[in-house]
């Protein structure tokens, strides 16, 4: 695998790169992954997952993401003792600390995922319409108001549901498992949502 990434370096052609971070709720450590895709002369899609470690440094600065992610794609990228970061375009969510000073855009093209962008904008104009303020929930944005508010009820519901199962260490003995929502994940809701799926499992 090393060599056929090595290769396609030295043939000047460009390549993508996948990266998120992780904290895991039971041990609180947390992780990093970074996967390669490329596409070789014959026009066939290659995706290989080069590493998933534990994150290196104590918080998710842009300075230590990009030391983690050096760590993990160098081998793969590295030509004649020079690391050909300008063949590699980073494709992260929009968290703030993917784009910050010393990170990986200091090195690298970096573009972030549509899917997060859809996702980031879609949820925010739900709680922007759901929140509540003095314990007084803001009318829904629809005229649905009624089932409205029930369908997010129970959204909220799940998501303590599933937190309190997990603190609470009991999760292990469900199966299958209570799925939390990673809110980056565009379809994550729906994940959770249906890992309820039973009338034993929602009462």
């Amino acid at each position: 695998m090393l060599k056929d990434y090595k290769d396609h370096v030295a043939d000047g052609l460009m390549m993508g790169a996948t990266t998120d971070l992780w904290t895991d709720d039971d041990s609180k450590k947390s992780y990093i992954f970074v996967t390669l895709h490329r596409i070789d002369k014959y026009f066939q899609l290659h995706d290989r997952t080069l590493a998933v470690r534990e994150f290196d440094g104590e918080s998710h600065i842009a300075p230590n993401i990009l030391a983690n992610f050096n760590g993990i794609i160098e081998p793969f990228i590295m030509l004649d003792d020079e690391i050909c970061t300008d063949l590699i375009v980073v494709n992260t969510d929009n968290a703030s600390n993917n784009g910050g000073a010393g990170g990986l855009e200091s090195e690298y093209t970096r573009i972030s995922c549509i899917d997060h962008k859809v996702d980031t904008c879609i949820s925010y104009m739900l709680k922007k319409r759901t929140r509540e303020i003095n314990g007084v929930r803001l009318p829904a944005f629809y005229k649905f108001e009624e089932e409205a508010l029930l369908v997010f009820n129970q959204i909220t519901n799940c998501k303590k549901a599933v937190t309190a199962a997990k603190q609470g260490g009991f999760h292990k003995n469900i199966s299958p498992k209570l799925q939390q929502e990673i809110v980056t994940h565009w379809y994550d809701l729906c994940v959770m949502l249906n890992s309820f799926e039973g009338k034993d499992r929602m009462s």
